[in-house]
């Protein structure tokens, strides 16, 4: 048990003035965040996973939009392309942030069309379609076992690939700064 007085009315050890309203608010034992006072729930996180995934997905994208992509680009084409086909094994990883991030504002904002929470989260999501649509055609040609890394076709699927993932950089940036907007808005 943590150190500190111990509430005779609700039996918790926290620190509580003379007349407890933990009880009376229906407090769990389970939600360990209310003892010294404090009033942790699922939903008070929400923001700061929404801003914190978003953030990571953000800066994920941005990585690769400003540092990786030029990289890669500086590269002969079969360098380049060995370099991407790594890189691309990788994406699950950030992107699965995106999806996190988008389930908490989701969550966060009541799915309201108001709510900057709920527009953020549809920028997050709009991200799956536009990389289905136009990314996923150029990483399975990329990705196939028939193509030639040193063809012309490599470099400019490769630039293009470029540019359409910038799109996502643009969208991890909007939910992102809705994100922000939303936190500060009600702090």
């Amino acid at each position: 048990m943590p150190a500190g007085p111990h509430c005779r009315s609700c039996r918790l050890w926290h620190l509580q003035s003379a007349t407890c309203t933990t009880k009376r608010a229906g407090v769990s034992i389970l939600r360990p965040g209310q003892y010294l006072g404090v009033r942790s729930t699922v939903t008070d996180v929400l923001p700061f996973i929404a801003l914190g995934a978003s953030g990571l997905y953000w800066g994920s994208t941005a990585y690769v939009t400003l540092v990786e992509q030029p990289a890669r680009l500086a590269c002969a084409n079969e360098v380049a392309l060995a370099q991407w086909a790594q890189s691309a094994r990788r994406t699950p990883r950030y992107a699965a942030t995106a999806l996190v991030a988008a389930a908490a504002a989701l969550i966060e904002g009541g799915a309201s069309v108001r709510s900057s929470w709920t527009w953020g989260a549809a920028a997050l999501i709009a991200v799956i379609p536009w990389t289905v649509a136009m990314l996923l055609p150029d990483q399975k040609r990329l990705a196939a076992s028939d193509w030639d890394p040193a063809s012309g076709e490599t470099r400019r699927i490769l630039e293009r690939w470029g540019r359409r993932h910038t799109v996502r950089t643009a969208l991890g940036l909007a939910a992102f700064a809705l994100f922000l907007w939303a936190s500060m808005r009600a702090a």
